[in-house]
This record gives C-alpha cells, sequence and structure tokens, in this order.
C-alpha cells in the first residue's frame, strides 16, 4: 500500500502514456460526476470474474514457482561447479605443466 504523496512521487518520475490529444479526454470524462460511485454497479457475470481473477492467480502462483525452481537450479549449479572446482585443476594443471 501506498500514501498518497508517495503514489503522486511514482507517478511524477514515470513517462506520461497519454498524448497531449488524449489527456484533455480523460480530464473530461474524470470531471462528470457518473465517472465516480459510491457503490458501483455489481459485475454481471459473477462467476466469469472469478474465474478469470482464479486463472490469473493460478499463473502467477505458477510464475512464482518456475522462479523458485529456477533460482534453486542455479544455485545448485554452483554448488555442484564449487565442489568439482579442485578435481577441474587437478587435472588441469598436469596438462598445462607438461604441455
Amino acid at each position: 500500500m501506498l500514501t498518497d504523496g508517495q503514489l503522486l512521487r511514482w507517478l511524477n518520475r514515470r513517462k506520461p502514456v497519454l498524448t497531449p490529444e488524449q489527456l484533455p479526454l480523460v480530464v473530461a470524462v474524470a470531471a462528470l460526476p457518473g465517472t465516480w460511485h459510491r457503490q458501483p454497479a455489481a459485475s454481471r457475470d459473477a462467476v466469469a470474474l472469478q474465474r478469470a481473477f482464479d486463472a490469473v492467480r493460478t499463473e502467477v502462483v505458477g510464475a512464482r514457482r518456475r522462479r523458485a525452481a529456477w533460482a534453486l537450479a542455479v544455485a545448485a549449479y554452483f554448488v555442484v561447479a564449487v565442489l568439482k572446482l579442485p578435481v577441474i585443476i587437478a587435472w588441469f594443471v598436469p596438462m598445462l605443466v607438461h604441455g
């Protein structure tokens, strides 16, 4: 969660995404009282909305698992590489010495 000041700083650091022509249109719609609701209308199909949300959640969980698996694999690779380093050096040094 962000404070209003943090949000404002974040927004001010970002590049503008609206063109100068689009900005007045957005401002005009934002100024309409009907744009803002204290009690917004319910979604027409709550079940479909829940399914879509569940699909996104499933993707996020899968992405986190894949990221963790990759991190674990990279860490394991480096551990094995460090453990094998003396063997590699022992094999490689005589080749350098004896040509």
